[in-house]
């Protein structure tokens, strides 16, 4: 995935943004001291699977040990998402794609960044009052039917499965969104699955303080950030409820080579992602290495 002219013009003015609401120190920002993370092992194949997504996949592929059961998504408008099954760990993932910079219409995705409340799938799900990223929440939409069919089916093949949602950049908020779905919807589709979680890279802000505090008690979720990447700083955060917020489970590479990472308690820890300087924010950053994996993708096939 490389970063094009045209996609750091659209981030331009939301970094400008960025900068004077991220100095400040929120009541609801948490200050906890991060701990190590002893084994990466956890996010190594996520990481994979997020980089596959990039990759143009295709039902029938085996991709990082996980059988393609179903993919769609042009790479465009609408990103590549599969769900696929690793019989190794008895696990059905589901990987987004993230923007492809080479196309403007994926780039749409990302600047249509208004907060939207609940929309069609998500209403009913997450708090009427809470409001998401509107770009996100329409990308989501075009998706998630096939994504929600395709478990189901997946876990009636393979009861008692555990179910793992990733993707890189856009498309781990668009994971996100999936895995709310999900966990509304699944423990009443007739089927069995030991866990469902979320592990994410590169995540851009997705909802507001509302979405954020829903997804900390509801969802088992985590986003990994590396070091001083300039995405997940984006949308602008701010204090009030209606404003962009990251939920807790964030997991902060630093140094970027992926040698150290610590989780971060709390949401926007200033220990961690959101204490980095404004005049650090890197776009390179945002591709990786992620625990040894880099995410580069590429465009459409």
């Amino acid at each position: 995935m490389q970063v094009t002219t045209l996609l750091l013009a659209a981030l331009a003015p939301i970094a400008a943004l960025a900068a004077p609401m991220d100095v400040h120190l929120d009541p609801r920002q948490s200050t906890a001291k991060p701990y190590l993370v002893t084994d990466p092992t956890p996010y190594r194949d996520p990481a994979r699977w997020s980089q596959a997504a990039y990759g143009c996949p295709a039902t029938g592929q085996t991709l990082n040990g996980a059988n393609v059961l179903w993919a769609t998504g042009d790479g465009r408008e609408t990103p590549f998402v599969y769900v696929a099954y690793s019989p190794s760990s008895n696990t059905v993932v589901i990987a987004q794609q993230g923007t492809n910079t080479s196309s403007i219409d994926s780039i749409e995705n990302d600047i249509d960044f208004g907060l939207d409340p609940p929309g069609r799938y998500l209403s009913g799900c997450i708090p009427s009052n809470s409001q998401v990223h509107g770009g996100f929440q329409e990308t989501f939409e075009r998706t998630v039917s096939g994504v929600y069919t395709n478990v189901v089916a997946a876990l009636r093949s393979h009861p008692g499965a555990h179910v793992l949602v990733t993707g890189h950049s856009l498309g781990g908020s668009v994971a996100t969104m999936d895995h709310a779905y999900l966990a509304c919807h699944l423990p009443s589709a007739g089927v069995s699955f030991s866990s469902l979680q979320s592990i994410v890279f590169g995540k851009p802000r997705t909802g507001d303080h509302v979405w954020a505090n829903w997804v900390d008690a509801n969802l088992r979720t985590q986003h990994v950030t590396n070091d001083d990447d300039v995405v997940p700083h984006l949308p602008p955060s701010g204090k009030d409820s209606d404003d962009f917020w990251h939920e807790s489970g964030e997991v902060w590479q630093s140094p970027r080579d992926g040698s150290t990472a610590y989780t971060c308690p709390g949401q926007e820890n200033a220990n961690c992602g959101r204490g980095v300087s404004i005049f650090s924010y890197s776009t390179s950053a945002h591709l990786g290495i992620y625990f040894g994996v880099p995410i580069t993708g590429r465009g459409t096939c």
